[in-house]
């Protein structure tokens, strides 16, 4: 079993899927190369939007950091052996790529699907155009990037819990402390049964 239930330690989005299409396909890849991965959701516990057909969200493939490289490289070997065996679609969009385009997509391969990157992989060399293959490994500036955007969360937490801990202060404060009025007195004078 690769799957995980709980939250890997350390663990990072590998991939989003925006529909359930390819999210077997990528684990059953992932299993196959040894990847522990957890699948999440960024759809509300109840969704509001689903009633009447809304959207549900995305599904999000998680890995450990640890194995993020791995799981990059097992997915694009997979997508390197798809088109060895089957070719490239002739419809498919990177197509109309120019070389250099398709040279971006190899220098930042974390940021397209292993598809793409085989693909442009596979366009430059049909074309005969020289290439640096792709690398997964993070540079100091890509670590850098997500120690930043760490405590960018951890900060916006720690605001979050200090704005729900005054809110719950400030109710605490209105039941408990605030004098609390008797029945309010009744403003019409008592009627006299009795006749003058």
């Amino acid at each position: 079993m690769i799957e995980a239930s709980e939250p890997l330690p350390d663990e990072v989005e590998l991939l989003r899927f925006r529909d359930g299409d390819g999210v077997s396909d990528c684990c059953e890849v992932l299993k196959q190369g040894g990847v522990a991965y957890r699948l999440a959701t960024d759809a509300p516990a109840f969704d509001y939007a689903a009633i009447g057909g809304g959207t549900k969200g995305t599904v999000i493939v998680m890995v450990q950091a640890a194995d993020e490289v791995k799981a990059r490289t097992t997915l694009l070997d997979d997508a390197r052996k798809i088109i060895q065996e089957h070719g490239l679609p002739e419809d498919y969009h990177l197509r109309e790529f120019d070389d250099s385009e398709l040279k971006l997509i190899i220098a930042k391969p974390a940021e397209w699907a292993a598809f793409d990157v085989a693909a442009a992989e596979s366009l430059l060399h049909q074309r005969g155009s020289p290439f640096t293959p792709p690398s997964y490994e993070l540079t100091e500036a890509d670590i850098e990037e997500r120690q930043e955007k760490v405590r960018e969360l951890r900060f916006a937490h720690l605001l979050l819990v200090a704005l729900l801990l005054i809110f719950v202060v400030r109710i605490a404060w209105l039941v408990f402390a605030e004098p609390h009025a008797g029945p309010v007195p009744n403003s019409r004078p008592p009627s006299s049964s009795g006749k003058r």
